[in-house]
C-alpha cells in the first residue's frame, strides 16, 4: 500500500512550463490510472501536448481554463469536465485568474525517461 499523505501540499511537485503538477499516489490495487492536481497561474500559455496512448479526463476545480483541442476551442469553468482522447493535440491557457484542475490519465501516464507526452513550442492563442 502507498504512503499516506495528509494534504496535497505535502506531495512532490513537478513543473511543466508554468504548470505546477502534483501527482497523487493511489492506494487502489491494480489501478492503471494516474491522477494529477494541476495549478496554472494567471496569464499562462502552455505549449501544445499530445499523449500517444493515454486518454486524459480534466475536471476544472477553480478559475477558467481555455482549451484548444485539435482545431476546436473550449472554455472550462469550475465543475466543467472534458475528455481528451489519445493522439489529440491540446493546450491550456489562463487569462486573468489562476486555475486548478484534476487530471485523470488512463492508462497511467508514464513519468519515467520516456513519458507519453509530445510537445509543440507554442499553444494556439485564444483571444
Amino acid at each position: 500500500m502507498g504512503r499516506s499523505v495528509r494534504h496535497i501540499q505535502h506531495l512532490k511537485k513537478k513543473a511543466f512550463a508554468k504548470l505546477l503538477l502534483t501527482p497523487i499516489p493511489l492506494t487502489i490495487p491494480f489501478a492503471d490510472v494516474s491522477v494529477v492536481h494541476e495549478h496554472l497561474p494567471p496569464k499562462s500559455e502552455l505549449p501544445s501536448v499530445m499523449h500517444n496512448v493515454t486518454s486524459e479526463l480534466v475536471y476544472c476545480l477553480s478559475g477558467t481554463l481555455f482549451l484548444t483541442m485539435g482545431k476546436k476551442r473550449y472554455t472550462l469553468k469550475k465543475g466543467s469536465v472534458v475528455t481528451i482522447p489519445p493522439k489529440t493535440w491540446h493546450a491550456f491557457i489562463t487569462k486573468k485568474t489562476q486555475s486548478e484542475a484534476l487530471s485523470i490519465f488512463y492508462p497511467a501516464l508514464s513519468w519515467d525517461d520516456k513519458p507519453d507526452v509530445e510537445t509543440r513550442m507554442k499553444a494556439t492563442r485564444i483571444e
